[in-house]
């Protein structure tokens, strides 16, 4: 019977450890699942932090946005307002400027009808001035005629006076003839003509660059009218300077000339200067050498004078710098074209030597067979 009992309790307490076991298990279970939970929770709740915060961000945006259009409707009516101001000046201002531009066109009918009647004074003007030079000229050429036949004259009478008193070998003696004092004083008739010219101006276009082997256009202008626009048409790249002559004269001469540049053509010769419209010389200039080169100009005046030919009054030089980039293409050509002969020499003997050499090695290998 004890047995039994002790059989019994072992068995009960068996049971009752492995029950124990079991709910011991199932209570660490639902205590990591508790722990999962309350982790799963603290996130949600920071989540629902994050998103309040969040939220609080989009109604300060949403604030902001809607002071913004407010503003933004404000700056519209304004602009609105602003853009019918706007017109009403740009229709005012048109108005004025079309009420101008018929007092200027006005204004440009007077001138032009003044212009018209200053070239006809000019004209009768320069009739009166030929008329006046042609006169001197002529009374000049007759002083002169008859002061030569005066020394002739006096050579012959003076020659045959002496010729009855003159001994055998004796050479008679040249007789004093005083100089006329009817002479053309040269340096009052230059200073006088000079007196009677006008200020003019002159206009250049020399380019800052150029590139060796590259042609560019040069032009000179000059004109006696200071209101004309002497830049209109031209046709060379560089930049054109306008600067003031002392004296322009009804002929003029302008030489281009450079070390480092080919000049076409070389001499344009003297060029006459009408009182309205401007005179033009151009040259195609063509730089030969890279670097910091000098182009010159020089201009002259020319003066006729009666019974003396002719003297020109040269100006102060036109000076310009410019800088000439090298031209690889240009440069390879002009080397060929100057040493062709060399080139094609060194090309030709090495392939006459390579064909020697094959037609010897083929006349030998024809022969030993």
């Amino acid at each position: 019977m004890v047995k039994i009992v002790k059989v019994v309790l072992i068995v009960t307490s068996f049971f009752l450890f492995v029950g124990g076991c079991f709910s011991l298990g199932k209570f660490e279970t639902k205590e990591q699942k508790a722990q999962t939970l309350d982790k799963s929770l603290q996130t949600l709740q920071q989540q629902y932090i994050d998103l309040s915060r969040e939220n609080e961000g989009l109604k300060a945006q949403i604030n902001k946005l809607t002071s913004d259009l407010a503003e933004v409707s404000g700056d519209r009516d304004r602009l609105v307002e602003s853009k019918k101001g706007l017109e009403e000046s740009l229709k005012s201002t048109a108005d004025a400027k079309n009420r101008k531009i018929v007092e200027l066109s006005q204004l440009i009918s007077d001138l032009e009808r003044e212009n018209t009647k200053l070239k006809e004074e000019i004209v009768n003007l320069r009739k009166v001035k030929e008329e006046e030079i042609q006169k001197t000229s002529r009374t000049y050429e007759e002083m002169l005629e008859k002061t030569k036949s005066e020394i002739s004259k006096g050579a012959q009478s003076s020659v045959e006076e002496r010729s009855g008193t003159l001994s055998v070998g004796e050479k008679p003696k040249r007789p004093m003839v005083s100089e006329p004092t009817n002479a053309i004083d040269v340096s009052a008739f230059i200073k006088n003509e000079l007196g009677k010219f006008s200020e003019g101006r002159i206009l250049y276009n020399p380019p800052d660059k150029m590139r060796v082997g590259a042609p560019e256009k040069v032009e000179v202008r000059i004109s006696k009218n200071i209101k004309e626009d002497i830049k209109k048409g031209l046709k060379g790249s560089g930049t054109a300077k306008i600067e003031t002559l002392e004296k322009v004269g009804t002929y003029m001469t302008v030489k281009l000339w450079g070390d480092a540049f080919s000049i076409e053509p070389k001499d344009l010769g003297p060029q006459f200067v009408s009182e309205d419209r401007f005179t033009e010389w151009a040259w195609k200039v063509t730089p030969l050498k890279s670097g910091k080169q000098d182009l010159h100009l020089k201009v002259s005046l020319r003066i006729k004078i009666p019974g003396n030919g002719e003297e020109m009054r040269d100006w102060p030089e036109f000076y310009k710098e410019i800088n000439v980039e090298v031209n690889p293409p240009f440069t390879i050509k002009e080397f060929m074209k100057k040493y062709w002969q060399w080139i094609i020499t060194a090309l030709i003997l090495p392939f006459l030597a390579w064909a020697w050499k094959i037609f010897s090695n083929n006349r030998d290998t024809g022969k030993a067979n």
